[in-house]
């Protein structure tokens, strides 16, 4: 029997909205490990958390949300909803940069437990338009 879909969360610049419509997500290199993928989060508040952590390395500022939220607009960035179909969840994996910040041992191929202690996954290659809506 074949896997369902999940549906999972991305953090971005309001800014980039139109281009991911239009053209999906691309891969993009993590932050110590350089592990390419899409980052997907299980929750709204957590993509929105790591967009904020994002914008504000990109920004050259302190890794802090809080400083995000006393110094830019929320409207700055965007969460958008990925529905990844059941014959393509062997592209995810579990985002090996964050399960050393978690202290946990997680084999990458296991998304599934990556999902349920981090909250958080990657997806390996480019993730279509025609999965991804803006999350309400």
């Amino acid at each position: 029997m074949a896997e369902k879909s999940i549906t999972l969360y991305h953090g971005t610049l309001t800014e980039s909205l139109q281009p991911i419509l239009k053209n999906g997500l691309n891969p993009s290199p993590g932050w110590v490990f350089g592990n390419q993928g899409v980052f997907l989060s299980s929750s709204k508040k957590g993509a929105l958390y790591w967009a904020k952590m994002g914008f504000l390395a990109r920004m050259g500022e302190k890794l802090d949300p809080s400083r995000f939220e006393r110094k830019y607009n929320r409207n700055l960035l965007t969460v958008i909803k990925v529905r990844i179909p059941g014959t393509h969840l062997k592209n995810l994996r579990a985002d090996m940069e964050q399960s050393e910040d978690f202290e946990v041992e997680i084999e990458e191929n296991d998304w599934k437990e990556a999902l349920r202690v981090m909250g958080d996954v990657l997806y390996k290659g480019t993730i279509p338009p025609e999965w991804i809506t803006i999350a309400r």
